[in-house]
C-alpha cells in the first residue's frame, strides 16, 4: 500500500528533526572541547581576549544543551527561540570583537579600523532587535522538537553582516602581517599569514553557505540549527589562531635563548683571550685558525715549538 502524501510529509519532517538533533549534538561536543582548550590557554596566559573566547565557547555549550533539552523534556519553544537568537549573535559579537581588537592593535591602534570594524558589530546588536520586531519568527513544538518559521530577509541580513565583518577584519589582520613579512621575511610571519587566510576563507565561505542553506530551508523548520555549524567553525579557527600564536611565541623565546647562549659563549672566549694576553704580554702568534698572544718565555711558546718541530705527514 502506497504511503499517503500526509504520511510522506510527516516522515520527512521526522527525518529533518532527527538530523537537526544530530547536528546540535555534534556542535555541543565541539563546544565542550573548545571550552577545555580555551580554558587551558586562559589558565596559562590570562589575557582578556582569551577570556572572551572561553566565554563564547561556554555559551555555545549552554545554547546547544537548551536546544537538545527541547527534544527530551517540555521547554517553551518561544524561550528556546529567543535564547538561541541571543546566544548565536552574542557569540558573533564576541568572536568579531577579538578580530577587531587584533586588527586595531596590528594597525597601530588605527581609529579608522576601530570605527569601521565596529559598524558590523552594531549591526548585529540591531539585528537582535530586528528578530524581536519586524523580523519576528514563529515557533511551535512538532515531531519531538521545536520547529521555526522565519522570514527569508532575516537570513540574508545575517549573512551580509557576518560576511562583511569577518572579511574586513581578517583582511586588516592579514595586511599587517604581510607588511611585516615583506620587511623581515621570517617563517613566523608566513605561519600567521596562513592562519589568517584559513580563517578568512573558511569563515566567510561558511557564512555564505549557511545563508544559502537557510534560505532554501533544507531542514524545514529545524534549519536554524545550521547556525550552530557556522558558530563552532568560527570559534575553532579563532582558537587555532591563538594556539599558533602560542607556538610561535615559544619558538621565538627558544631562538632568543639560543642567541643569548651564543653571545655568552663568544664573550667567554674573548674574555679568556684577554686574560692570556695580559698574562703573557707578548706578540701575536697565529696557530691554525686561532690567534693567541705569547712571548718567548711563555710556556705556550714551548708547546708550540715542540709541536712545530714535527714534520708534516
Amino acid at each position: 500500500m502506497a504511503d499517503t502524501p500526509a504520511k510522506i510529509v510527516l516522515t520527512k519532517e521526522i527525518q529533518e528533526t532527527n538530523f537537526a538533533i544530530m547536528v546540535v549534538s555534534i556542535g555541543m561536543s565541539c563546544f565542550v572541547w573548545q571550552a577545555f582548550e580555551s580554558g587551558e590557554m586562559y589558565y596559562k596566559k590570562r589575557k582578556p581576549v582569551i577570556a572572551v573566547v572561553l566565554a563564547q565557547a561556554i555559551l555555545g555549550v549552554v545554547v546547544t544543551f537548551v536546544t537538545l533539552l527541547t527534544s527530551v523534556i517540555e521547554v517553551n519553544c518561544t524561550f528556546r527561540l529567543y535564547f538561541s537568537v541571543f546566544g548565536v549573535n552574542a557569540a558573533d559579537i564576541a568572536l568579531q570583537s577579538v578580530l577587531l581588537w587584533k586588527a586595531f592593535l596590528g594597525n597601530n591602534r588605527s581609529k579608522i579600523v576601530l570605527m569601521v570594524g565596529a559598524l558590523p558589530l552594531l549591526g548585529i546588536v540591531a539585528f537582535i532587535g530586528l528578530n524581536a520586531t519586524i523580523g519576528k519568527s514563529q515557533t511551535h513544538f512538532a515531531n519531538g522538537a521545536c520547529s521555526t518559521d522565519y522570514p527569508t530577509f532575516i537570513v540574508i541580513v545575517k549573512a551580509i553582516l557576518d560576511f562583511s565583518s569577518n572579511a574586513f577584519l581578517s583582511a586588516c589582520f592579514i595586511f599587517v602581517i604581510y607588511r611585516h613579512y615583506r620587511e623581515r621575511g621570517t617563517s613566523i610571519h608566513r605561519t600567521l599569514i596562513k592562519e589568517g587566510l584559513i580563517y578568512c576563507f573558511g569563515v566567510c565561505l561558511s557564512n555564505i553557505v549557511t545563508g544559502i542553506l537557510l534560505m532554501l530551508k533544507v531542514l524545514g523548520g529545524a534549519s536554524p540549527v545550521i547556525y550552530t555549524i557556522d558558530w563552532y567553525l568560527a570559534s575553532y579557527l579563532i582558537i587555532k589562531q591563538f594556539k599558533a600564536s602560542r607556538r610561535i611565541e615559544k619558538e621565538e623565546l627558544e631562538t632568543e635563548l639560543d642567541e643569548d647562549d651564543m653571545k655568552i659563549s663568544q664573550f667567554s672566549y674573548h674574555e679568556n683571550m684577554d686574560i692570556i694576553q695580559q698574562r703573557d704580554g707578548g706578540q701575536k702568534y697565529d696557530y691554525g685558525q686561532q690567534s693567541i698572544n705569547t712571548n718567548p718565555e711563555s710556556p705556550l711558546t714551548e708547546i708550540t715549538a715542540v709541536s712545530s718541530s714535527y714534520p708534516m705527514k
